[in-house]
């Protein structure tokens, strides 16, 4: 059971105006350093807590981050969420988090968080990162930011040399998912065009597309792809599943190249991937909201996170139509 402000005092054999100012970060100047550091061992030992709620009206830190993302629908979401809470509570912080299914809710999701004034924001790639106000904020994934920090993943290198590999396995009808998105049909076909080789495969745009229309009589076709691109282990997993369920061989008819690498599962049939450190991107992300939050006007940061390839991946298996096709 923790101790109050006036308990902690009395132990402490200092006023409760001291106590105060200390523990809320404030006593350089006003409370020699030998009596702060007794402050702060008593109050870990005795487990004294400032009130939040009295903070908050003094104008002191809430110890509250908001959290914006999509919703997280999958264990790579949920990996984020539980390292989030985790490396926050290690700073004596705890994560508020607001989710959204697609972009008509960031509005919403922003003034929830801004309505609990947190102390800052973590938030996902998402079209109007300015809602933030001039509560600190770092952004994940938003490659064009230019008003704050960003962690960002190091995609252009990943998607180079995941068309080297294929590359190098003479493979030549390329598919890669989200290609409809006009930014990446334009980049892949330029690097493929200086590689001397034929232009991306015109084959689904996403996920989506391909759980509902992919069809057995489909993957036997001339021109079918012969090396495909998935953004998800997973979802990676769960192709090259069905393609041999129906009699393609994988890798030597189609070779499946994935990312976002879960080596935290179990796994089944392996695939190459690129590896991505979740933590890495979470331990970035937090580091450089606390370096805003204690230095506001500080030069904007942007930082590129590696992603290694893996021959062989752990993979969880997603489904296509209504089942996941395992062997």
């Amino acid at each position: 059971m923790s101790i109050s402000l006036r308990e902690l005092a009395e132990l402490a054999g200092v006023s409760r105006t001291a106590v105060s100012l200390v523990m809320n970060g404030k006593g350089r100047g006003n409370v020699s350093a030998q009596k702060a550091a007794l402050i702060r061992s008593l109050a870990h030992k005795h487990g004294y807590r400032p009130s939040l709620m009295a903070r908050s009206l003094r104008g002191c830190d809430r110890k509250l981050i908001g959290i914006l993302m999509t919703m997280p629908t999958d264990y790579y979401g949920s990996l984020f969420c539980g390292l989030l809470q985790s490396r926050l509570r290690e700073r004596d912080y705890m994560p508020l988090f607001s989710f959204w299914r697609d972009y008509s809710e960031v509005a919403a999701c922003y003034e929830s968080v801004l309505y609990h004034q947190v102390d800052g924001i973590i938030a996902w790639q998402n079209p109007t990162p300015h809602l933030a106000g001039s509560t600190p904020q770092v952004l994940y994934e938003l490659p064009d930011c230019r008003k704050h920090d960003v962690v960002l993943l190091d995609t252009d290198t990943m998607l180079k040399e995941a068309i080297d590999h294929f590359l190098a396995a003479k493979r030549k009808r390329i598919a890669i998912e989200g290609i409809r998105n006009r930014e990446l049909y334009q980049k892949v076909t330029r690097y493929l065009r200086q590689k001397k080789a034929p232009p991306p495969a015109r084959w689904y745009g996403t996920w989506e597309e391909i759980t509902q229309h992919l069809t057995a009589a489909e993957v036997h076709k001339p021109d079918f792809p012969d090396a495909i691109f998935i953004h998800n282990d997973g979802k990676a997993a769960a192709l090259a599943a069905f393609l041999r369920k129906h009699g393609r061989r994988v890798p030597e008819d189609v070779m499946i190249i994935g990312h976002n690498n879960l080596l935290e599962i179990l796994p089944c049939e392996p695939l190459p991937t690129f590896n991505i450190s979740h933590e890495e991107i979470v331990d970035k992300l937090i580091e450089l909201l606390f370096r805003r939050m204690a230095q506001p006007d500080a030069e904007l940061v942007k930082v590129m996170i590696k992603t290694p390839f893996v021959p062989k991946s752990n993979t969880v298996v997603y489904a296509i139509g209504k089942n996941a096709y395992n062997e």
